[in-house]
């Protein structure tokens, strides 16, 4: 709990908070069979939440309201009504970013294939915070599994990601990034990653458990229309943290795990 204090960001809250998630998702395995279809994060993170609200301080505040955030689920309603119930004491005061949990802005989304081979595609939808940090989350999405999502990515910008698409081609293919409308990215991701979520075992990436709660989004729309429906709909491992750099390798590796944006194996 006390990593919580050093966060230093809305969205650097919301990446930790989903790499907590994470651990609680990989764990699903091990749930025993009586419990097999409930959620995990209830199981392995109530008791968590549970300690937090009994050990109280500022830092147990400020966790649980990320909790609150990253999570969509019962979870995320435990958590609230458990900071609530925290008594403050004298001048115990969070940072003023609290306030922008949640609060990040769908602006734009895009999908990024190949002409040649469809095998796969990344699906991105990207997003600014109210302290102007922006970000765009990714992900890929197998076509040959039936359209489950494989692997998660983070990067500055669509933008930055349609650069390095054409800076550096792929030689066995026309790599083609078109804006689409973010109600559909949003409706395509949560489609991929609950088909992931049905299926024993997947085949995801090493960070996919990570960033999965990056998904939590309800149907978001542009900034000029509305700041609701928003909330929720990114975060992953801060320490793990995969950003789009200019890199001519970028485009290139094709086994599961990787960052590349369509054809997998």
């Amino acid at each position: 709990m006390r990593e919580a204090l050093e966060l230093t960001g809305p969205l650097d809250a919301e990446l930790w908070g989903s790499s907590m998630l994470g651990l609680f998702w990989s764990a699903r395995g091990k749930l025993p069979l009586e419990e097999v279809g409930s959620d995990p994060a209830v199981t392995f993170g109530g008791p968590l939440i549970d300690a937090m609200g009994r050990i109280g301080g500022p830092q147990a505040r400020l966790a649980l309201a990320v909790i609150e955030t990253v999570d969509d689920g019962e979870l995320g309603l435990r958590a609230g009504e458990i900071r609530t119930a925290i008594p403050r004491k004298p001048g115990e005061v969070l940072p003023a970013w609290v306030a922008e949990l949640g609060e990040s802005v769908v602006t734009a989304a895009a999908v990024m294939s190949e002409d040649v081979f469809d095998d796969a595609c990344t699906v991105f939808l990207e997003a600014r915070h109210p302290n102007g940090e922006t970000h765009a989350l990714g992900v890929l999405i197998d076509n040959n599994l039936g359209g489950m999502a494989k692997d998660i990515l983070l990067a500055d910008s669509i933008d930055l990601v349609s650069e390095v698409v054409r800076e550096h081609p792929q030689p066995d293919g026309v790599m083609k990034l078109e804006r689409i409308e973010p109600g559909a990215a949003a409706g395509r991701i949560h489609a991929a990653v609950e088909l992931t979520d049905m299926t024993w075992d997947p085949p995801v990436s090493e960070d996919y458990a990570d960033l999965r709660a990056c998904r939590n989004g309800r149907s978001p729309r542009p900034a000029r229309q509305s700041r609701s429906g928003t909330r929720r709909w990114c975060a992953t491992a801060r320490t793990r943290r995969r950003s789009v750099r200019r890199s001519s390798s970028w485009p290139q590796p094709r086994q599961p795990g990787s960052i590349s944006p369509t054809r997998t194996r």
